[in-house]
């Protein structure tokens, strides 16, 4: 088997987990609901929203690998002095940039999924 069919096996595999520690921590913290169903809960929520689940990890993985896995191939090309200064530029910016924004979407999504809309004026 090749290394991207077991990496294929393995994400299918912790998908449920994922799902259901989702929104558990952010149910639990903030509307006190207990572990148990607060992971029931997220595993549900992210189980009804799957196709936006799915559009956040293909992006996810094209900015978070393909990208800079391509800037680096290109850069290979060009001189293996600037695919290390890039490699470490890029590293950088995924640990400073990227991460916090896929912190702060944890929030959004929560907050879009679990709170109810605002009742509107009359």
């Amino acid at each position: 088997m090749t290394l991207a069919g077991d990496l294929a096996i393995i994400l299918v595999m912790a998908s449920p987990l994922l799902m259901a520690f989702w929104f558990a921590p952010l149910l639990t913290a903030w509307d006190g609901i207990g572990a148990g169903k607060s992971l029931f809960f997220s595993f549900i929520a992210s189980w009804r929203n799957w196709r936006a689940f799915c559009i956040y990890g293909l992006a996810l993985g094209l900015v978070g690998a393909a990208l800079p896995g391509l800037i680096l191939i290109i850069a290979g090309l060009i001189s293996p002095v600037l695919v290390n200064v890039l490699s470490i530029a890029l590293r950088m910016l995924l640990i400073f940039v990227l991460a916090p924004t896929m912190v702060a979407s944890v929030y959004l999504s929560y907050r879009d999924v679990f709170e109810a809309p605002p009742a509107a004026n009359e």
